[in-house]
């Protein structure tokens, strides 16, 4: 990595691109938890600072790890998009106890797979069953940034081999200038 500051060595050069803004900095990320009781002042119990260039979902872990040698481990923890992946899911409620609620990226488009569409979700239910015909646990109700959401995903290594749905697209290539 290069330094990019003579005053601090480790200050690292970084540029978040969101859906409606870009921003660019030189230092450091700062994770910050606090607690959010109705009819309770929101108090902040943990900080984490990384260098600037890691990515916020590597910060989960330690997160959790803070707050629960803190005696803080909270029973939910609200995040946004960043801290989010279905293993994540999974691997915070296993070992820490956490239903780690946020929600997830939008489907990638250009790739070989699945999107959301292939998924049947009974809302009654609150189910997700795969293309391979295996259903989810019930999931617990939360809203997103644009509706209702739900943070239940599947593991590779619970849903079996997946097939391809769909075959991945075909780049265009440049035509050599003639």
């Amino acid at each position: 990595m290069e330094i990019v500051s003579p005053h601090d060595p480790q200050a690292r050069y970084c540029r978040k691109v969101g859906a409606s803004t870009t921003n660019e900095w030189v230092g450091y990320r700062d994770h910050q938890s606090e607690t959010c009781e109705p009819d309770r002042p929101n108090v902040i119990v943990h900080v984490l600072t990384q260098p600037a260039p890691v990515q916020d979902i590597t910060a989960v872990e330690a997160i959790h790890e803070g707050l629960d040698n803190t005696g803080l481990t909270p029973v939910e923890h609200l995040v946004d998009s960043a801290y989010v992946t279905p293993d994540l899911i999974h691997h915070t409620t296993q070992r820490w106890g956490i239903t780690l609620l946020g929600p997830l990226r939008a489907d990638p488009r250009g790739r070989a797979g699945f999107t959301k569409a292939d998924f049947h979700v009974n809302w009654d239910a609150h189910t997700v069953t795969c293309p391979n015909g295996i259903t989810s646990p019930p999931w617990k109700p939360t809203l997103g940034t644009v509706g209702p959401a739900f943070p239940r995903c599947f593991l590779e290594r619970t849903a079996g081999p997946v097939p391809t749905a769909r075959p991945a697209p075909v780049m265009p290539t440049a035509k050599a200038a003639t």
